[in-house]
């Protein structure tokens, strides 16, 4: 919401809709396993509230702060985490088929270096 109403709103409603499809691939796996019904619906439930009490937590213990001064670091966390896990998931994939292998391995590294190419002539870009 730091970037306004619109924006904070349609993030809430991907984000919701995305927790629905993670819990519901996650439960479809959890009943699979051996673990009893009890403790599946114990886990899926802890998961299904880690982000809002996350953000209950967030509002009231950064209620009297500016938040714009210290919204940077958790945004740098963020997206770091996320280019984290898309390169862990994108660099394994790239090297399934031989032939490729080369191909899509230098295709990663220019997306890397395009996006610091980027960053670099445009650092207020947004």
């Amino acid at each position: 919401f730091l970037a306004g109403e619109e924006v904070g709103l349609m993030a809430t409603i991907g984000m919701c809709i995305h927790k629905f499809v993670v819990l519901f691939s996650l439960s479809s796996t959890m009943l699979l396993s051996n673990m009893d019904r009890g403790t599946n619906m114990r886990y899926l439930l802890g998961f299904s509230l880690i982000t809002p009490v996350a953000g209950i937590l967030f509002f009231l213990l950064f209620s009297g702060i500016d938040v714009d001064s210290v919204s940077g670091i958790p945004l740098a966390f963020a997206a770091g985490t996320f280019m984290y896990v898309a390169l862990c998931d994108m660099l394994p994939e790239s090297f399934h088929r031989k032939k490729q292998d080369v191909r899509s391995f230098m295709l990663i590294i220019l997306g890397i270096v395009l996006i610091a190419v980027i960053g670099i002539l445009f650092p207020h870009a947004h």
